[in-house]
């Protein structure tokens, strides 16, 4: 399942994040190379730096992605204890009525992890997803 995620959300990432690198002046670069810099250490101890909101606001938005997609993983995951949040609460079963008390409880419990991974990082996401809107 890691694998087809990372080949399925692979093209996003790297159309958002090329789409981010694009919005990072070139004068800095071009200041950097006056001074002296290579391109290895310019890409180091500048794009990198520079980039850090554009990474964890893409890798949020792929974690997300990741953790909310059902098809894939109901068709393959077989095994209950393998199952992820998604599947395994779409799959709960009821003899005689829907378990709808269990059921959103489980819901909220799996989004507890993207409100706090959410929480730690709304700082950069913000500056990630804004980078580029204004001079």
């Amino acid at each position: 399942l890691i694998i087809a995620h990372a080949g399925l959300f692979l093209p996003f990432t790297v159309w958002m994040l090329a789409s981010y690198f694009q919005t990072l002046p070139p004068e800095i670069e071009e200041a950097a190379r006056m001074d002296g810099m290579g391109l290895m250490r310019i890409f180091l101890t500048i794009v990198i730096p520079l980039s850090w909101p554009g990474f964890v606001a893409t890798g949020l938005i792929v974690f997300i992605f990741s953790w909310n997609e059902f098809p894939l993983a109901l068709v393959l995951m077989t095994q209950n204890a393998m199952r992820t949040a998604p599947v395994g609460i779409s799959l709960y079963p009821g003899e005689y009525a829907f378990p709808w008390e269990t059921i959103s409880t489980a819901t909220v419990i799996a989004i507890i992890p993207i409100l706090v991974i959410t929480a730690i990082f709304q700082k950069q996401i913000v500056g990630g997803l804004t980078a580029g809107a204004g001079k």
